[in-house]
């Protein structure tokens, strides 16, 4: 059988199907829990978002390579599923294990854009490079996660672990927000 992009496609799709775990590890019921997918989709919202303020703010960046590694940034759970951040510690090879599910998704998919600017894999490795690009997917990230306490907040929803997962949001954040002060701007709204 002949693998196209219609593989990737089958991956993206089961993205819906799949509840962000971390939610329901925090108290949250599972009829209230965004999924994978709609996480990607805000993570994708609000990189592009974030592209034009660093824009604003000096920054040279590759729009569309921040935009393609912030739709793909999860693709691994498709078949991972999404993992809470309490059980990460007990997974001492699960960067290696994701980054193993990612290249045979993409290779077995065999998509590659039309000029072969883009490699899938180092797009989806992109968030952890420290690159301007990777930075921004990384805060969008986070800020997604920190948009959907808000939102679980503002309909009355709250737990001492749903606390505690702010917290580590807002400490992965703060490097970010060291090392791109202008955030600072923006950062309470959220």
């Amino acid at each position: 059988m002949k693998h196209t992009f219609l593989s990737f496609l089958r991956n993206y799709k089961i993205l819906r199907d799949i509840p962000r775990s971390g939610w329901i590890s925090c108290g949250i019921k599972l009829n209230e829990v965004e999924n994978v997918a709609e996480h990607t989709l805000d993570t994708a919202i609000i990189s592009m978002l974030l592209t034009d303020l660093f824009r604003k703010n000096g920054f040279e960046i590759d729009g569309e390579k921040i935009l393609r590694a912030a739709l793909i940034h999860d693709v691994e759970e498709s078949v991972l599923t999404d993992i809470p951040y309490p059980c990460k510690k007990y997974l001492p090879d699960l960067s290696k294990a994701k980054e193993e599910i990612a290249r045979e998704i993409f290779s077995r998919a065999n998509i590659k854009d039309i000029e072969g600017n883009y490699d899938y894999l180092e797009l989806w490795k992109e968030k952890k490079k420290g690159t301007v690009e990777g930075d921004i997917v990384e805060i969008s990230d986070l800020l997604s996660m920190i948009y959907e306490h808000a939102e679980l907040r503002r309909r009355h929803i709250k737990t001492e672990e749903l606390s505690q997962h702010l917290r580590n949001c807002l400490d992965d954040l703060k490097p970010l927000i060291k090392k791109y002060k202008f955030l600072n701007e923006i950062i309470p709204k959220f």
